[in-house]
């Protein structure tokens, strides 16, 4: 499986670049972004940290499994379960 620690760094890229849309004015080196509205820096800060943020919310690592119940049989008759832990 993939480093968590790279979603998580997608996600804070995403988080910057919608604070530079909000910010876009405001920051003097953010200049080169003046032809693009800020609402797409935003827009476009939005989808890059939900990107990263999808595969975060995903299944996940299960520690721990929960354990198997098997039968316990008297002759040809079920009597009760146990746990199989694997």
């Amino acid at each position: 499986m993939v480093n968590k620690a790279i979603f998580y760094v997608i996600s804070v890229i995403g988080l910057i670049v919608i604070a530079a849309g909000v910010m876009k004015d405001k920051i003097a080196f953010l200049g080169f972004l003046s032809g693009v509205k800020p609402i797409i820096i935003m827009f476009a800060g939005a989808i890059i940290t939900i990107a990263g943020l999808v595969p975060l919310m995903g299944k996940g690592d299960k520690v721990e499994q929960a354990a198997e119940e098997v039968p316990i049989y008297q002759g040809k008759k079920i009597v009760g379960y146990r746990k199989e832990n694997k």
